[in-house]
C-alpha cells in the first residue's frame, strides 16, 4: 500500500508600501516607480498536494467575494508557469488557498500567493529545483509585486514597474494597524487617473539594479509617502471620508498601501498598536482593522 501524497503548507504574507513614488509614465503603459515594500504578518495560507496527471486544481476558502475562474488566479497561473518552465507536463497539484488578506486593497495578497506557490512547488511539492534567477523571471511575468515577495527579506526596494528588486538591510521591527475599507480600487484605474490628472513625465524602463543605499534614503526621507493617494481620492470620495473619520479619532497618520484602498499606520510597540487599533475600530465600525507587525518569515 503506497503512502498518501505529502501535503506542503505555505504562508503568503501581505505587504505594505512604506513609500511609493511615481517617477514617470512609460511608453508600454506601465509607470516607473521607486517603492519600498515591507512584508507583514497578515497572511494567506496555502496547501499543495502533488498529483501526477498534469491537472492543476484550486479551491479557495475565506474570500470576501467570488475570485472568478481558477485559471485566472495567480496561484493557478504560478503553478502553470513553473510547470511549463520545468518542461514537465505531467506535474499536477491540488492547491487549497485560505484567504485572509483582503483582495483589491493594495496589500499584495495575490502576488504573495503567487510567490508562495513558486517557492513551495519548486521545493518540496514538485522538486523542480529551478534556480533563483529562473524563479525571479517567472515571478516578473506574473506581476510587478511578485519578485519582491519571492525574496526572504522583509523589506525590499523596488524600481522599474516594481519588478527590479533589492533587499534592504532594514532590521527595524514595526507594529502596524492595517485599515481595509469595504470598497476596492482597481490598480489600472488608479494609475490611469494619476496619469490623466498629474501628467507624470515620460520615462524609459529602468534596466539597472536598484541601489540599496538609494532605497534606504527614500525610506528615511519619504516614510509614508504615496504619490497615488490623490488619484484614489479623486476616484472615490470614501477615501477622504475614511481619513477624516480616522483623524477625528486621533489617528492622523494613515498611509495608503499600493494603489489602495487599504491604509496603514505604524506604532513603536504592540501595546501602542493595540490601543490605536481599538480607537480605529470604534471610529470606523464598517471597516476591517487588522493588527500586524513585521513578518519574521
Amino acid at each position: 500500500m503506497s503512502d498518501p501524497p505529502r501535503v506542503t503548507r505555505a504562508r503568503a504574507p501581505a505587504k505594505i508600501n512604506l513609500t511609493l513614488e511615481v517617477l514617470g509614465a512609460r511608453p508600454d503603459g506601465f509607470h516607473e516607480v521607486a517603492t519600498v515594500i515591507h512584508r507583514v504578518s497578515l497572511a494567506d495560507t496555502l496547501a499543495f498536494t502533488p498529483r501526477g496527471d498534469g491537472r492543476i486544481t484550486l479551491s479557495v476558502r475565506g474570500a470576501e467575494n467570488d475570485l472568478g475562474p481558477a485559471e485566472h488566479n495567480l496561484v493557478w497561473r504560478a503553478a502553470d508557469a513553473l510547470r511549463r518552465a520545468s518542461g514537465r507536463p505531467d506535474l499536477g497539484v491540488d492547491a487549497v488557498l485560505e484567504k485572509r488578506v483582503p483582495v483589491g486593497r493594495g496589500l499584495g495578497g495575490g502576488s504573495a500567493d503567487a510567490a508562495a506557490t513558486l517557492r513551495a512547488l519548486n521545493g518540496d511539492t514538485w522538486h523542480t529545483r529551478l534556480s533563483d534567477a529562473d524563479l525571479a523571471r517567472l515571478a516578473a511575468g506574473l506581476g510587478s509585486d511578485v519578485p519582491a515577495l519571492l525574496l526572504a527579506a522583509p523589506t525590499v526596494f523596488c524600481r522599474g514597474r516594481g519588478e527590479r528588486v533589492a533587499p534592504l538591510p532594514d532590521q527595524t521591527r514595526r507594529w502596524f494597524v492595517i485599515v481595509s475599507p469595504a470598497f476596492a480600487l482597481a490598480t489600472p484605474r488608479v494609475y490611469a487617473e494619476h496619469r490623466a490628472a498629474f501628467h507624470p513625465p515620460p520615462a524609459a524602463p529602468f534596466s539597472g539594479e536598484p541601489s540599496p543605499a538609494d532605497g534606504l534614503a527614500r525610506l528615511r526621507d519619504g516614510f509614508g509617502r504615496n504619490d497615488l493617494l490623490p488619484a484614489t481620492a479623486r476616484l472615490d470620495r470614501r477615501v477622504d471620508d475614511l481619513l477624516r473619520a480616522a483623524g477625528r479619532a486621533g489617528v492622523g497618520d494613515l498611509h495608503l498601501s499600493g494603489s489602495g484602498s487599504a491604509f496603514w499606520t505604524a506604532r513603536p510597540s504592540a501595546p501602542v498598536r493595540d490601543e490605536t487599533l481599538a480607537r480605529l475600530a470604534r471610529a470606523l465600525p464598517d471597516v476591517k482593522c487588522f493588527a500586524a507587525e513585521t513578518d519574521a518569515g
